[in-house]
């Protein structure tokens, strides 16, 4: 059994999911590319794209300066 925290964390994850869907792909792919300039404009670095024709999702692994990798999405 979940705890009551752990089954809201659950549940916004979800509704948070269902509201990004909501855009169009190019819409996301957009602010993802946006983001990552940003990032890049800060010192991180582009690391490789997630993305895979036929599927409804895009993303950038990226590098912080420090060698830390984490994800756009």
């Amino acid at each position: 059994m979940l705890c009551a925290d752990c089954r809201a964390t659950d549940r916004a994850a979800r509704e948070y999911l269902m509201a990004v869907r909501e855009f169009p792909l190019e819409t996301r792919r957009q602010r993802v590319d946006a983001e990552a300039e940003r990032l890049a404009g800060l010192g991180a670095s582009h690391v490789r794209v997630l993305s895979q024709e036929g599927l409804d999702h895009y993303g950038i692994a990226m590098q912080d300066p420090e060698g830390n990798e984490f994800d756009i999405n």
